[in-house]
């Protein structure tokens, strides 16, 4: 059995696979999440729309997966070691698959937009990658018309593979 760290850290974040029991704290008590993690303030910014993503997305995803593969199914939070605040969230949204690949998702909270905060969590993500066995090739993709998110991902290294009237497709080999 693969055994997967629980937390990772670089010298900028502490990235956290939420378990699904904090997932479900979450979606009935928002503020006991910010409580257990330790975090200065609200991790909410939409709470309505994370308890949505959580309860039609995320636990469902759970459901489905082994207690070793958890974090590969749920959401991750980011939080700024310096700030002591969560910054960004993340998923992966399908894999590992037979050939290695994962596609993340993410997105960083309002306020702390355009400061490089999603450029760090994925390049922490990335990290974290290498270091999983079955990681080998990570995807994303990006709206045309999202600058910022295209950006993070250039930065990161990500190669555009393909592309359609609406979204650009990325990815990246990680070295092992």
């Amino acid at each position: 059995m693969e055994t997967t760290q629980t937390t990772f850290e670089t010298a900028e974040l502490i990235l956290v696979p939420l378990t699904k029991e904090q997932i479900e704290n979450f979606n009935e008590n928002p503020e006991k999440i910010t409580a257990e993690l330790g975090v200065r303030d609200s991790i909410l910014f939409n709470p309505k729309q994370l308890q949505d993503l959580n309860t039609n997305y995320i636990l469902p995803r759970l459901q489905e997966c082994s207690p070793e593969n958890e974090v590969y199914c749920t959401r991750w939070l980011a939080i700024s070691k310096t700030k002591n605040r969560v910054v960004a969230d993340f998923l992966i949204k399908k894999g590992p698959d037979a050939e290695g690949e994962v596609e993340i998702g993410y997105g960083v909270y309002p306020n702390h937009e355009g400061k490089g905060w999603m450029t760090k969590v994925v390049a922490g993500f990335l990290q974290w990658a290498q270091e999983q066995p079955r990681i080998k090739i990570v995807l994303a993709e990006t709206s045309k018309k999202n600058v910022p998110s295209i950006r993070v991902l250039q930065k990161n290294g990500f190669i555009l593979s393909r592309e359609n009237a609406k979204f650009y497709y990325w990815r990246i080999k990680l070295p092992k």
